[in-house]
């Protein structure tokens, strides 16, 4: 398996068998999130606190816990995208009986990796650990499109996932040797592609987007 290629982990799928074998040799998976805020979380035993008087989360298991980096305006970027400069899509969709999101993504594999050169950071609403941080767009030239303006916005939240992952992983001293995508974000496969490339770590999601409230249930 590429380990470079997202899998959708389905009950029937020969993808799925094959990476639950693998599976207990990613020895600490990750799981990035992707909802109105995104967050990169990981399990791991006796982690200290990533971000002074914010302690990591404690969980079932004894010992271990959830350390999490926030991007409080993660795919809340999208709706702020639709909203703003999408009605054309948003018109095709309603003809279409699909959501706007899927013409989105469709557009997504007409642009190049790196957007050409346009990039962003997601900062559109601050977090804790940067209260002063703010959004930006920079690397505009006569190419960049719409289209363009929404990759550079799904790289750009990609990047500061990865970040928090290389922050997890610098603080606690452990390679995070596989992604896990969950959430409303995750039922493009344009977009998880873009994860696993970016990640450059094995990576899946799972059919079912509502994973904390089936494990609550």
């Amino acid at each position: 398996m590429d380990i470079r290629r997202f899998v959708t982990l389905d009950v029937d799928s020969p993808d799925t068998r094959e990476y639950r074998e693998r599976l207990p040799h990613l020895r600490v998976p990750s799981c990035c999130s992707h909802h109105s805020f995104d967050d990169s979380v990981c399990t791991l035993e006796d982690v200290d606190s990533l971000i002074p008087f914010m302690p990591p989360y404690p969980v079932s298991i004894k010992g271990s816990f959830n350390p999490e980096v926030e991007i409080f305006r993660g795919y809340w970027m999208v709706s702020w995208f639709k909203k703003e400069f999408a009605e054309r899509e948003t018109l095709e969709a309603k003809e279409r009986g699909v959501p706007p999101e899927t013409i989105l993504d469709e557009h997504l594999e007409d642009i190049p990796p790196g957007s050409q050169g346009l990039m962003l950071q997601p900062y559109w609403g601050p977090g804790l650990k940067m209260p002063e941080a703010r959004g930006s767009m920079i690397g505009f030239g006569d190419v960049h499109t719409r289209a363009h303006i929404y990759r550079a916005i799904i790289e750009g939240i990609r990047y500061a996932l990865l970040e928090g992952v290389e922050h997890i992983e610098y603080g606690s001293g452990q390679r995070l040797t596989g992604i896990m995508v969950s959430g409303g974000g995750s039922e493009g496969n344009s977009i998880c592609q873009i994860t696993a490339d970016l990640f450059d770590r094995p990576s899946c999601g799972a059919r079912r987007m509502r994973h904390l409230v089936s494990g609550l249930a």
